[in-house]
């Protein structure tokens, strides 16, 4: 039996989820699949797209004088552009970012990485990328959350999902587990070129949302060295360093919030950092480009509300209120290892949990459908496809095996037809 929902806007009509060196050489770069012990690289990789601008990143512990190539696909004469390198403190790794700018929306590009390493000079593979355009009337994303390293559920589930399936894809928090650098980073830099590679982030960018577990270990306030976010300065104090953003693609406009710890933890630090998004989120709704959006979605690691006990109430408290004028369409969250579909307006009771051994602040529902992805193992691992345009919005949640878990369908108001 085939696992739908169809949902429309006014009304959630309830069905069952079953479902600096001398060129004396010349090579070109191939990227491993798993990066070795020393004399690595990472990338290049997308982040931050816009319709005029787009941010290349590379890592390595030896590569010197990075540049991108780019120029636009089919087009004659190619432009060098020099990037920004940053070691990131305490580690063997350097980030070299740059900021492509004045590109013209929804244009394919080219490019393609050069450097210098053991006095070679290297030219990288050649990959190609789109700019969003405003004017785009479909969209569509893949998600993939609480992988905690382990790369082969990606893997597995990556099988299963075609180049069309998504534009972009979204880590949706707890992709690292507790990242520690250990002197190499080696687990931190294989997960990254891992993500790399099977997302294909060399052409699609690959945005990133927090978990609560890449809130711990040495290397978590550094972590966003290996991203370009709007509102993040990996440079600045721990607590005063943004995850939350938003991003619109064609009809849709995601807002991703960042939960931060569970619940208690370090509380006195993390309240005011959830506080702070308050306005952020009121300010967001207000704008214009928000409210011509045909949908909106709402993302955060910690699902603000779940039939599970995992400490999200203070979130739940200081956003909520915000977001019930926020015309949200759907929500994704993460965090529970176990995909759940929570219809719109169902009574969470939240059941006891073993490791907390309380239940409180229940129950409560969600004022909009409620998508929640898998776990880290083979059994547990889930991707979601999310896709929009002026018709309908959709997602749909898979499993290892390809098989679908639970499908849903948001027809648009005549207004957005």
């Amino acid at each position: 039996m085939k696992n739908e929902l169809t949902v429309n806007r006014r009304g959630f009509m309830k069905a069952a989820a079953l479902v600096g060196m001398s060129c004396t050489s010349l090579v070109i770069a191939e990227q491993p699949s798993k990066p070795p012990f020393a004399k690595w690289t990472v990338g290049p990789y997308l982040q931050n797209p816009f319709p005029t601008a787009m941010t290349v990143c590379f890592v390595s512990d030896y590569a010197q004088n990075v540049s991108a190539v780019v120029k636009p696909t089919g087009q004659t004469g190619d432009v060098t552009q020099q990037t920004t390198a940053t070691q990131i403190p305490g580690t063997s790794a350097t980030v070299w970012k740059i900021r492509l700018t004045e590109l013209t929306a929804g244009s394919e590009y080219s490019y393609h990485i050069r450097y210098q390493a053991d006095g070679k000079e290297v030219i990288g593979k050649t990959y190609r990328f789109k700019t969003p355009s405003p004017d785009a009337k479909f969209a569509c994303c893949l998600v993939v959350n609480d992988v905690h390293n382990r790369m082969g559920t990606v893997e597995e589930l990556m099988k299963h999902v075609k180049g069309e399936d998504y534009e972009f894809s979204v880590l949706l928090g707890d992709c690292w587990n507790d990242p520690t650098w250990h002197g190499d980073g080696r687990k931190i830099i294989d997960t990254l070129a891992e993500f790399v590679r099977l997302l294909n982030a060399h052409e699609k960018p690959m945005l990133y949302v927090r978990g609560n577990h890449e809130s711990r270990g040495y290397f978590s306030g550094k972590l966003g060295y290996l991203f370009d976010l709007p509102h993040l300065d990996p440079a600045a104090p721990y607590y005063e360093q943004n995850y939350y953003y938003s991003y619109t693609a064609g009809p849709l406009y995601l807002l991703f919030n960042d939960a931060g710890e569970d619940g208690d933890k370090r509380k006195d630090k993390f309240e005011p950092y959830r506080r702070r998004q308050i306005d952020w989120l009121a300010d967001e709704i207000k704008k214009p480009a928000y409210r011509q959006a045909p949908y909106h979605v709402f993302a955060s690691h910690i699902p603000l509300y779940n039939v599970n006990y995992w400490q999200a109430k203070y979130c739940r408290s200081f956003w909520s209120p915000v977001l019930a004028g926020a015309d949200i369409d759907l929500a994704l969250g993460a965090h529970d290892h176990q995909w759940r579909v929570l219809e719109k307006d169902c009574v969470c009771v939240n059941s006891k949990c073993e490791n907390f051994n309380k239940a409180e602040d229940c129950p409560h529902s969600p004022p909009y459908p409620l998508f929640i992805g898998g776990g880290p193992s083979l059994r547990e691992g889930t991707v979601m496809l999310l896709a929009a345009d002026i018709r309908a919005l959709s997602i749909r949640t898979i499993n290892t095996a390809g098989k679908t878990l639970a499908k849903l369908t948001l027809p648009a108001n005549a207004g957005n037809q």
